[in-house]
């Protein structure tokens, strides 16, 4: 099977693998001689490991196959609650007799 719109929102991606921390990333598809399945996606669900649900759902009635020339995958992953950052400390050294002007904050 190749890449297909399956109709209702849903494609399959053959090498793909979706997780569920994909969804609300979007997906930009190009190149695809049906315009319609050209443009930017929203994925709504993940139906599996290469099945999503995205919105906006084109207007095919079929299953169409993609033959996009470039299909782009973007997505922000949800936070890990465990891994907090609460603050960062620098060091600035001078080496090798470099002489370097360092402004304290506050110091403007």
């Amino acid at each position: 099977m190749a890449d297909t719109y399956l109709t209702g929102g849903a494609w399959s991606f053959d090498a793909a693998a979706f997780t569920d921390e994909m969804v609300g990333g979007t997906m930009v598809i190009a190149g695809s001689p049906t315009g319609d399945l050209n443009g930017t996606f929203t994925i709504t669900n993940v139906v599996s490991p290469t099945t999503v649900v995205m919105t906006p759902a084109p207007l095919l009635v079929d299953p169409t196959l993609v033959f996009a020339t470039s299909i782009t995958l973007t997505y922000t992953p949800a936070p890990d609650a465990a891994f907090k950052i609460s603050g960062i400390t620098m060091q600035l050294q001078a080496k090798g007799g470099l002489k370097r002007d360092v402004t304290r904050m506050g110091d403007v």
